[in-house]
């Protein structure tokens, strides 16, 4: 099994806080140090010798001080933080030296939190059975979330959202997931009919899906479509952006603001509400797919008339790679695919000749179909995409290479 490199854990805020405390008591013995020479080979005569150390003048043996900061050590791994945890600094002050058949005392304490890199400061002092304190200072932890590798089953999403998908490139996507066996709820907002035939095909062929109706620009709406989803499979582990209106092709000089605003809701807040509905439930669970339907005309030259549509679009590339970057910690994964011209209702008013001429531009010689996309969501929900994030997928057939 190929592993994932570990991750710091994203819930060090909810797990630790400012001056929480450890606690460990043990006595020095002559074993403990006997296995600290065989293991590390420092047999120095002030730490073996009890004549030799007498003679030194520091009134007998010594216990290495690094064998009493293993003792922090054994705090660190085992209570505060625990488990998971890794040592990155420390800067110790050694006040007193600790004999054999001391009892000491360990103590930890949490001083500062950071929680963009998961990293704890703790105060750390030893004291010996009189209450003088051996060792003080401090140490930098970072606390890792558990490895999990791409065949984790927690990494393999089974219930997915797939908004705007009761025609084009968001049906296809959800015939797809189906088939390779999520759960789909397939949303609409005016076309019910075409809905339910999608959920049809999808239930004909053995698959498991709902159809639920959100305007999913609208906070309330896009709630109520993801409680749905958890009322009817319990979770909701991908989401795939797919809803926009059309393109709307305008001259730049009759563009309004107005115009503007239309496809930023259509493309970037409806990505963006969604979005920020399901990341609760998949950070809860650590981890999570979301893939965002843009689109070519945010690459490269644009196609003229289109400035709403274009900016829109470029504007969802953007969101997706702040949402990786920031969603990462948690096992949650934020893509893009981009089709090129692709054989939509969306296109119907596009004249054929054009379309020839793309078609013929292109190295594939042809238009892109739902399907085409459809598949590489596939892949980016499936165990492929388990380390890919932040990226955008080109489906194009070679109409735009970057």
């Amino acid at each position: 099994m190929n592993d994932a490199s570990p991750a710091p854990d994203p819930g060090i805020a909810e797990r630790f806080s400012v001056g929480q405390q450890a606690r460990m008591e043990r006595t020095v013995t002559e074993d403990a140090v006997a296995a600290f020479v065989a293991l590390t080979g420092d047999d120095n005569p002030m730490h073996v010798d009890e004549q030799f150390a007498r003679e030194s003048g520091i009134g007998g043996r010594v216990v290495h001080g690094m064998l009493t900061a293993g003792y922090v050590s054994t705090v660190i791994g085992t209570m505060l933080p625990g488990p998971g945890a890794i040592w990155l600094t420390q800067q110790f002050n050694f006040r007193h030296p600790v004999r054999i058949g001391d009892e000491i005392l360990v103590e930890a304490e949490v001083k500062r939190i950071s929680v963009a890199t998961s990293v704890l400061v703790l105060e750390i002092k030893v004291t010996n059975q009189a209450s003088r304190v051996v060792l003080d200072g401090q140490a930098q932890v970072q606390v890792l979330s558990k490895v999990r590798g791409v065949s984790d089953p927690a990494l393999t999403p089974r219930t997915a959202v797939v908004t705007g998908s009761s025609r084009g490139i968001g049906a296809a996507v959800a015939r797809r997931l189906a088939k390779d066996g999520l759960e789909v709820v397939v949303n609409w907002r005016s076309d019910e009919t075409g809905a339910e035939e999608v959920v049809r095909a999808i239930t004909d062929d053995g698959g498991s899906a709902s159809s639920f109706r959100a305007d999913v620009t609208r906070p309330d709406e896009v709630a109520a479509l993801i409680a749905h989803a958890h009322e009817t499979y319990g979770r909701v582990d991908a989401l795939v952006n797919n809803a926009g209106g059309g393109m709307s092709p305008q001259p730049l000089p009759e563009t309004t603001v107005a115009d503007l605003d239309g496809h930023l809701d259509s493309h970037l807040r409806s990505a963006f509400e969604c979005t920020q509905a399901v990341l609760p439930g998949m950070r809860e669970r650590g981890g999570g797919r979301i893939v965002n339907i843009t689109s070519e005309a945010a690459f490269g030259s644009p196609p003229p008339n289109l400035t709403g549509y274009a900016v829109a679009k470029a504007a969802v590339v953007a969101l997706t790679k702040s949402a990786a970057v920031e969603a990462g910690p948690w096992g949650i994964t934020v893509n893009a695919v981009a089709p090129g011209m692709t054989e939509t209702a969306m296109i119907d008013d596009v004249p054929q000749r054009a379309k020839m001429t793309v078609a013929a531009q292109a190295p594939l010689r042809r238009l892109g179909s739902p399907e085409d996309t459809a598949e590489v969501v596939s892949f980016l929900l499936g165990h492929g995409g388990a380390y890919v994030t932040g990226q955008t997928l080109h489906v194009n057939g070679g109409q735009y290479l970057p």
